[in-house]
C-alpha cells in the first residue's frame, strides 16, 4: 500500500508538473516565440522600407543626373555650333586675305574691320592669329586717335 501511495505521489506529482507545463510554460513560450517573431517581421518590414526608401533616392538621384548630363550636351552642341562659326568666319578671312593679295589690310586694318562688323576681340584674336590684347590696344588707340582729329 505504500508503494501505491508513493506511485499515486508520483503520479499526482507529474501530474501537476504537466498541468503547470501547460498551463504556464506552453503559453509563455508561445508569447516568447510571438514576440521573436514580432520582433524579426517588423525588423524585416523596416529594412525593406528603407531599402525602397534609398531605391527612390537612387532613382531621383540618377533622374537629376540625367537631366545634367541632357543640359551638358545641350550646351556641348551649342559650343559646337559656335566653334564652327568661328572656325567658318576665321577660313573666310583667311580665304579673303590669300585670294586677293592686293586687296589685303594690313593687320591693323583687319583688325578695326572686324571691329566695325561686330565681331568681338576674342573673335577677332582668334580669327586673325593675334592676341586678345593686341586686339584692344589697336581698338582703343584707333579710337584715341579719332577722337583727337574730331
Amino acid at each position: 500500500m505504500a508503494e501505491q501511495e508513493g506511485n499515486l505521489l508520483i503520479l499526482r506529482t507529474m501530474s501537476t508538473y504537466l498541468l503547470f507545463f501547460t498551463s504556464v510554460i506552453l503559453p509563455v513560450a508561445s508569447l516568447v516565440v510571438s514576440i521573436v517573431s514580432l520582433s524579426f517581421y517588423f525588423g524585416a518590414r523596416e529594412k525593406i522600407q528603407q531599402l525602397q526608401w534609398d531605391e527612390s533616392d537612387r532613382r531621383s538621384e540618377c533622374s537629376a543626373l540625367s537631366d545634367k548630363v541632357q543640359g551638358l550636351m545641350a550646351q556641348l552642341e551649342s559650343f559646337q555650333v559656335r566653334f564652327e562659326d568661328i572656325e567658318q568666319r576665321r577660313t573666310s578671312l583667311l580665304d579673303f586675305s590669300s585670294e586677293s593679295p592686293d586687296l589685303s589690310l594690313s593687320r591693323r586694318g583687319q583688325v578695326l574691320r572686324l571691329h566695325s562688323r561686330g565681331d568681338s576681340a576674342a573673335e577677332i584674336a582668334s580669327a586673325l592669329g593675334v592676341s586678345e590684347g593686341e586686339v584692344k590696344l589697336t581698338v582703343t588707340l584707333h579710337e584715341l586717335a579719332s577722337r583727337k582729329s574730331e
